[in-house]
Order: structure tokens, then C-alpha cells, then sequence
């Protein structure tokens, strides 16, 4: 996480310490070494400071709530993320009795955003911040004491492929018109990861030829493609939630950047390699230390096309003759014509690309990501 706590690329205080501390968080409750973390804030970053606290306060507040509920866990976090607490008191002194009172105000309300309410109300929304195993001891626990939840165990829906479902949140599955069974999860309501993933233990998900999703990619590869490929072998739709986070948060930060013209900052592109470099950039994302292997007529970085049959010239066979694409999404911002001469980036902008802006060529590796991954031949 050096990149994106280093301050040099604009990335906004509140992003850097919930991705480190989040970070942090997970590594520390899986391990069973004792670890220490440090985050070193210079004297200056006083806002860095105040968000850092701020987020520290939620990841308390939630091991509070959660020691009521699954004790074995919570001792099991509290075991490996211990967080140091302090009383500090203030002296305050002046001759003047209304700036006493403005300064305790403000000290009061600066308390009021940082304190978080421990009680569970009996509102349905409230449980949306809780994990599906708190939920299930929840539901366990009615069904113990014989007590109905006014929560819904079971609801019929459409899903987006326009396909009628039926949920059970008891076992924690939705079952298909067809029988078949897949397993659901609940999604925290600050959850940056997208709506279509899946739980699954693996980073491919095989997407079905029949539904929406599948269609979609293939029509943007059929788009420069159609009649110069034999067959698509699969699509697969990637889920890396590691690499995905970096590249929200790069997202977020351009938005902000480009808040009065965000028009086409993000684009879906091709990237066609080999299959081992395509399954290395499944684990580890695209790295633009490779750029050289290829052209580098528009500089050096990672390179990306809007059409298919332009980047399928990169995607050579492996020895069943299949090839490899990936559609990724691109963070393009604000492009200049490059060169090959470019190794890095000129001043005030993000990307370079070509003439006609057909290709862009990208320098910093959370300003990427790939969506699917399309084997064909």
C-alpha cells in the first residue's frame, strides 16, 4: 500500500486510511503471529490524522457489537488487532468566556461524528452492516427461543437477467426455475465491489452463453471480431476484490479530480497476451514493468485497444490453439498523443494514445482492471 499512502497521486485522506486500515484489519484478525502495524502521519497531514481516527473509531465500533454476538471471533480479533486506547484532557484558557464556550462546542460535535452507537435497533436496514454469519446466528437464535424476526426469511424476485428466483436467507441460497442451487451472501451497504459478483472461493466465474452478462461482452468482441474467430471456447468474469478496491479508489479519486468534466474517463478496452501472462494478471493485475516486451510506439506502459481484432494480434495460441482477451476496464482521463521515447507520463496527464485515439497506453497499475477474460479460437 505504499502507492497510495504516499501522497504523491492526489488519492483523498479518507480513501488512504480506510484502504490501510481495512488492509490492516483483515491481515491482522488472519494471522496468529503477533504483528505490529505503524502508520507514520507527518505533522503537517493534520486531516490525515483526523480520517485515520475517524475509521479507527468504526473498526472498534464494530468489535464492540460483534462481542455480543459471536464472542469466539471477537476474542480471536481482539487477540490479534489490539487498539490502543487514550484518555487525553484538555486545559483550556482564556480571558474571553465566548471563545471557551465555542471551542467546547466544537470539541463536543468533533465527538459527536466520531462516537458510533453500539445498540442494534430492530430496524430491517440495520442489518445490512452485519456479517451473513452474525445473521445466521440471528436467525438461529429466533427459531431457538421460537420468536418470528420481522425479517424475511424468503422472497421471490427477478434477478437482471430478467430470470424469476426465490431466495431462502435461512440457508442462505437462492434456488433457480430450473432447481438449480447457488449459494448468496449479504453485502455490506458500503461494499465497493460490483452488484453482478458472486460468492465463490476462486477468482473465475464461468459466465452461462444464455444470460445477459455473456451476451454483452460478446457483442463488444463480435463488434471488430465477427468472422475472424472459429469459436469461443468461454467468458469469464474476473473477481479479484483486492485488485478491484485499488482500482475504485483510483476511480473515486479521478471523479473528484474531474468533477466538472467526467465524461469518458472509463472505457472498456482489450488486451490480448499469452496464457500465462493472462493467468498471472488474474493473481497480480497488469504490470506495466513488462512494457517493452511489445510495442512501445505510444510509450511505455501497459497497452489497450477498443478493438478486439487489433489487440487479438497480441493474444497468440497456446498449444490447443485457444487463445486469450481480456476486457478491462481503463481509467483514460485526460490523454496525450505519445511517443516511444515516453517512459513516463507528462506533466497533467494520465494516459497517452494515438492518433485517432483508438489506443491507450496506461502508467500506473490501479488505473485498470479486467473484467473478463474471453478464451476462443
Amino acid at each position: 500500500l505504499t502507492t497510495i499512502g504516499c501522497g504523491k497521486y492526489g488519492i483523498s485522506a479518507r480513501i488512504t486510511a480506510e484502504t490501510m486500515l481495512n488492509e490492516a484489519e483483515e491481515q491482522l484478525s488472519r494471522r496468529r503471529t503477533q504483528l505490529i502495524v505503524s502508520f507514520v502521519v507527518l505533522p503537517e497531514q493534520q486531516n490525515v490524522h483526523d480520517e485515520f481516527c475517524k475509521h479507527l473509531n468504526l473498526i472498534k465500533t464494530k468489535v464492540v457489537q460483534l462481542s455480543n454476538i459471536l464472542p469466539k471471533q471477537t476474542a480471536l480479533l481482539s487477540e490479534n488487532m489490539d487498539i490502543a486506547q487514550q484518555m487525553i484532557k484538555i486545559t483550556l484558557t482564556t480571558s474571553n468566556e465566548v471563545n471557551i464556550e465555542k471551542c467546547r462546542y466544537a470539541i463536543e460535535e468533533m465527538n459527536k461524528q466520531n462516537i458510533q452507537k453500539s445498540i442494534l435497533t430492530d430496524k430491517h436496514e440495520e442489518l445490512k452492516e452485519w456479517s451473513q454469519s452474525t445473521i445466521n446466528k440471528y436467525y438461529r437464535y429466533c427459531i431457538d427461543l421460537k420468536v418470528l424476526s420481522n425479517c424475511w426469511l424468503q422472497i421471490n424476485l427477478t434477478d437482471e437477467n430478467s430470470i424469476k428466483l426465490c431466495i431462502y436467507f435461512d440457508k442462505m441460497h437462492v434456488i433457480y426455475p430450473w432447481n438449480a442451487i447457488r449459494s448468496i451472501r449479504r453485502k455490506n451497504v458500503n461494499e465497493t465491489l460490483p452488484d453482478n459478483w458472486e460468492v465463490s472461493t476462486t477468482s473465475l466465474i464461468q459466465l452461462n452463453p444464455l444470460v445477459a452478462e455473456y451476451l454483452q461482452v460478446l457483442n463488444h468482441f463480435d463488434h471488430t471480431m465477427i468472422n475472424h474467430y472459429s469459436q469461443i471456447i468461454k467468458i469469464e468474469r474476473i473477481q479479484n476484490e483486492r485488485w478491484y478496491k485499488k482500482y475504485a479508489a483510483h476511480r473515486e479519486d479521478f471523479y473528484q479530480r474531474y468533477r466538472k468534466h467526467h465524461t469518458n474517463l472509463e472505457k472498456l478496452l482489450f488486451h490480448g497476451c499469452l496464457e500465462t501472462s493472462a493467468l498471472q494478471i488474474i493473481q497480480d493485475g497488469f504490470d506495466r514493468s513488462h512494457a517493452g516486451v511489445n510495442d512501445v510506439v505510444y510509450g511505455w506502459g501497459v497497452y489497450f485497444a477498443d478493438s478486439a481484432r487489433y489487440s487479438h494480434r497480441y493474444a497468440r495460441p497456446n498449444d490447443q490453439n485457444e487463445r486469450h482477451l481480456f476486457l478491462a476496464r481503463i481509467l483514460v482521463g485526460k490523454s496525450t498523443t505519445g511517443n516511444q521515447s515516453m517512459k513516463l507520463l507528462p506533466m497533467g496527464y494520465d494516459t497517452t494514445t494515438n492518433s485517432d485515439k483508438s489506443i491507450f497506453v496506461v502508467y500506473h497499475d490501479a488505473q485498470s482492471y479486467a473484467d473478463y477474460l474471453i478464451t476462443y479460437k
